[in-house]
């Protein structure tokens, strides 16, 4: 398997999360997290006002295409149109906008060419399975069993119709934005450059092969991990998978710094905590569960036949800890297992109990 880290960002994807971002002004905390590279709070907010600041609030497309629609599948991160139409074709793998527009184009020509099915709607993406029985079939019929608002499955069917009309009408109103966010996201992506070497020398508390390694692998020959600047999701990395090939969106978090070492002979509340979580029946379950492919709450819940409020507080839990991490999956969160911090709060632990040495009194 191939794996290659582009450098900089995609920055059709960095526009449609800074469009987002300010039109449904949502809090600094669904989009900044603590990291090396993380462009601090006040910062990203500068930017962001500063790539829109020439965006007509009043302007009908930019209400159209990126009017706030809330989803049961996850009702705390709201989606628009214009996010289903850029990345339920998702393309990763290119710095330059007109190429990706250019390639959503084939993406789109080659599902209504086929045939396609939309089996499935997250906050972010719809799912669209080829289908090529389904070659012909008007979109409303497609679209009509997602678990979407009714109004919401009429839009879709009108830009889905036209989709070329529509995705240059939303390119016009994004790329004086995107121009604008390219040149001030510079000097953060010059800061990738160490970590990258770093990266190699696999001295951060992630690398490659542990992001890989808890996701469905089947398949792949080739894997685009690109990281992303703004960034609005609540998880770390997110995963689209296309023929034969494997795109992951991977936020600069506090994973991806160097190791923190504690003394052998200190026991800090993380790891009191991740203990005390795992010492029970269902949370371990749950690891079980997450350990071998990345799951959604109500699966974890329908599969250990436990009321879905407890999983949601345990996974919230166990995530806080690090022995989950949360990934978006084509489009939809789930959750698997934080396999480096897991080991290193067991390695930990056993060095503090072979210490020859009495443990501090309390």
């Amino acid at each position: 398997m191939d794996i290659t880290i582009l450098r900089g960002p995609a920055i059709l994807h960095e526009t449609l999360d800074t469009i987002r971002i300010y039109h449904h002004k949502l809090p600094q905390d669904t989009y900044t997290w603590p990291g090396e590279i993380c462009i601090p709070p006040g910062e990203i907010t500068a930017i962001i006002n500063q790539a829109c600041s020439k965006l007509d609030p009043t302007d009908p497309a930019l209400n159209y295409y990126f009017q706030p629609w809330s989803l049961e599948v996850d009702p705390m991160i709201p989606s628009c149109l214009a996010a289903f139409m850029i990345t339920s074709f998702f393309e990763l793998d290119t710095d330059d906008l007109d190429t990706a527009v250019d390639r959503l184009l084939g993406h789109y020509r080659r599902k209504r060419e086929i045939g396609f099915n939309a089996s499935s709607i997250g906050c972010l993406a719809v799912e669209l399975e080829d289908c090529p029985s389904n070659a012909g079939l008007p979109l409303k019929q497609i679209f009509s069993g997602l678990p979407a608002p009714e109004g919401l499955k009429r839009e879709l069917v009108s830009v889905f119709s036209d989709y070329e009309k529509h995705l240059k009408r939303l390119i016009h109103l994004m790329k004086p934005v995107a121009m604008e966010l390219e040149r001030l996201l510079q000097p953060w992506v010059e800061r990738f450059d160490p970590l990258l070497e770093r990266w190699k020398k696999d001295t951060l508390t992630v690398n490659p092969q542990d992001l890989l390694r808890s996701v469905p692998q089947e398949d792949v020959e080739l894997v685009w991990i690109r990281m992303r600047f703004v960034y609005e999701h609540m998880n770390q990395r997110s995963v689209w998978r296309g023929l034969k090939t494997m795109h992951m969106q991977l936020r600069p978090t506090s994973c991806l710094c160097p190791m923190k070492q504690v003394p052998k002979d200190k026991l800090m509340d993380e790891h009191v905590t991740g203990l005390r979580l795992l010492g029970d029946r269902i949370r371990l379950d749950i690891m079980r569960l997450c350990m071998t492919k990345p799951r959604y709450c109500n699966e974890i819940a329908d599969i250990l036949d436990v009321n879905r409020g407890i999983i949601f507080r345990n996974l919230n839990s166990m995530y806080n800890c690090g022995l989950l991490v949360k990934v978006m999956l084509e489009g939809k969160l789930c959750y698997t297992v934080g396999i480096r911090n897991t080991q290193r709060l067991f390695e930990h632990i056993l060095e503090y109990i072979a210490l020859p040495t009495d443990p501090p009194k309390n």
